[in-house]
């Protein structure tokens, strides 16, 4: 009993100290040996030897830069390499200030944890701090490798995406334009259907993509929609243009934007008038369901261009194209209005591949006579407003 007594309380630890200036001399991988043999049974008991395999660690920060669209929360983040436990303080800045200390609650801290010799600092940028390209500075202090400020720096590329809804004719083929500005290197855009699904290179009878060309940070690429492909899409669907950074794919967020595509309807809308004989008055056309100015547009009478008749009576304006329609005049000179007349307004629409489309506007002239009258006060008087219409 006394001897299963001593062997099981009986223990002893040992160290052996390894000066730093020794590493110099060793390399990953290299094996110390602890032996030991019973100085008690030391003629039948074995030597026992147990290895241990030494792994240096190499102390490195590794920043991870980003990529992000513009007003956008982001979070970018800080590798520490090469440690055996937690790291002894981490803080992160901008131009040389603790970003903890800046005005507006626009950045979060987090530490990391540790774990299998490393750990990830991160900071969570919010919105209202993307305006713009930035560079933080990560800051750790680690006491096992006697570093109290070593620091690495870590990139934030903001770039912004132009793509917005678009009114469009259904007669003729469409191009949507995805525009990216502020960005990095070349980024690849994929145009979603509305369907929600990837819009293929390969499906010509209905789109066109062209990638564009990145110059100076900025690339448009567009989409073309053939007019066939109206017959299936309705107002309102919504086509994507979705980008991902091609410098940092693995933890930068695609950014993704909607269009609403509104389809537009042609239509010419007459304003018909009344006007007493013998005045001068305006009548109007409103074209409605387009995108630009109208091509050409022409006021007839009998058939024949106002402009050509004789009398200098007319005055025709074009109008101004906004809000997808335009409305154009004829101003008719009172010498032209002594009776009912019809007049044609013509317009010419390229992007609704319309060469003379037209309406009637009707200017119904009426007569007033109501003249001068001398009456005596005496009696009762006849009607002084008697007006025949024509």
């Amino acid at each position: 009993m006394l001897l299963i007594k001593e062997l099981c309380f009986w223990k002893q630890s040992f160290n052996a100290d390894i000066k730093a200036a020794k590493f110099d001399s060793l390399s990953s991988g290299d094996v110390f040996k602890c032996r030991v043999r019973s100085a008690l049974y030391s003629s039948y008991s074995p030597i026992v030897v147990k290895d241990m395999v030494l792994t240096l660690l190499a102390f490195d920060l590794q920043p991870t830069n980003k990529e992000v669209e513009t007003g956008t929360d982001t979070t970018i983040s800080c590798i520490i390499t090469g440690i055996t436990q937690r790291l002894d303080a981490v803080v992160w800045r901008k131009d040389g200030t603790d970003v903890t200390t800046l005005s507006g609650n626009n950045y979060v801290v987090s530490a990391g944890t540790y774990g299998s010799n490393s750990q990830t600092t991160t900071l969570t940028v919010k919105a209202a701090a993307n305006s713009a390209d930035s560079t933080y500075t990560c800051v750790i202090t680690s006491n096992e490798w006697l570093q109290t400020n070593k620091e690495t720096a870590v990139a934030l590329n903001v770039f912004s995406v132009v793509f917005e809804d678009k009114a469009v004719s259904t007669a003729i083929d469409q191009h949507l334009l995805c525009t990216i500005s502020g960005l990095s290197q070349n980024t690849p855009v994929t145009w979603i259907g509305p369907d929600n699904n990837e819009i293929s290179d390969s499906d010509t009878n209905n789109y066109v993509i062209d990638q564009g060309n990145y110059v100076f940070g900025s690339k448009s690429s567009t989409l073309t929609i053939k007019a066939a492909k109206f017959a299936s899409i309705s107002s309102g669907n919504v086509f994507k243009c979705k980008l991902k950074s091609a410098l940092y794919p693995t933890d930068s967020p695609e950014a993704v934007k909607d269009m609403s595509l509104i389809l537009l309807s042609l239509d010419v809308l007459p304003i018909n008038k009344e006007v007493d004989a013998g005045t001068e008055t305006t009548i109007s056309c409103v074209i409605t369901g387009i995108t630009k100015q109208l091509d050409s547009i022409v006021w007839r009478k009998a058939g024949t261009d106002v402009t050509s008749l004789s009398g200098s009576n007319y005055v025709v304006s074009a109008g101004t194209y906004g809000s997808n329609s335009q409305t154009t005049t004829l101003t008719v000179k009172a010498a032209a209005t002594s009776a009912d007349s019809r007049y044609t307004c013509s317009i010419t629409s390229n992007e609704w591949l319309e060469t003379n489309k037209q309406t009637n506007v009707i200017l119904n002239v009426f007569a007033v006579e109501f003249v001068d009258r001398s009456v005596s006060k005496k009696v009762d008087q006849s009607p002084l407003h008697a007006p025949p219409y024509s």
